[in-house]
């Protein structure tokens, strides 16, 4: 068996969203053609060498070619909507979820908070680490064997490390329930700003082979 290991940069989070909800969509989205760069660049990198390396094609690059084009095709969501049908859900449910308003049957939270920049600048870091603990703060992960998980909960982050803003621009929007508290300022402090275009680290750091 044929074996490769990408290492990559989890410095930042990947893509826009966090939380199980939305994450689902987001990953509908992609199936879409319309996910963000970051995301599809993995996808078709890991994609393309999966094909590389069970002789479907004969180069990554042919490989992510042919994942790049099961998505713009509608292959890839055609894929997605047979699998969830296969799990259970009505084929009415599926054409909506992938065609129409997902947002009809996933859940959503109550309450949307904003997490704004306090400053002009370029975003140097954007903490994964504090991103993803306010998340399972929330209740989107366990602390506890048998603790119940929240689907509707997370975090979309509008804007990302290495991007211009300006203060007073929404960086995050956090979705939770009324009542629930979370540490604000934990993801105020996830965000740092600087006046000059920082030196971004590239999404793939190794291929181990």
């Amino acid at each position: 068996m044929k074996v490769s290991v990408y290492l990559t940069n989890m410095d930042s989070p990947l893509g826009q969203a966090v939380g199980n909800a939305l994450e689902v969509a987001e990953a509908i989205e992609t199936l879409q053609g319309k996910g963000p760069q970051d995301l599809v660049e993995l996808v078709l990198i890991l994609g393309g060498k999966l094909l590389q390396l069970t002789g479907r094609s004969r180069t990554l690059e042919e490989g992510k070619s042919l994942i790049d084009k099961t998505i713009h095709n509608g292959e890839a969501l055609d894929r997605f909507k047979r699998m969830i049908m296969g799990q259970g859900t009505s084929c009415e449910v599926a054409n909506e979820i992938c065609h129409g308003d997902k947002w009809k049957y996933l859940p959503k939270a109550d309450v949307r908070t904003n997490i704004i920049a306090n400053s002009t600048g370029y975003i140097e870091t954007l903490s994964a680490m504090n991103v993803g603990k306010v998340t399972h703060s929330l209740g989107c992960g366990r602390k506890m064997q048998g603790d119940r998980i929240k689907y509707h909960p997370g975090i979309i982050l509008w804007k990302k490390q290495g991007e211009f803003v300006t203060a007073g621009d929404v960086i995050m929007e956090v979705h939770h329930d009324q009542g629930d508290t979370f540490a604000a300022q934990s993801l105020i402090d996830s965000v740092k700003i600087t006046p000059n275009p920082p030196p971004l680290k590239p999404l793939l750091i190794k291929l181990i082979e």
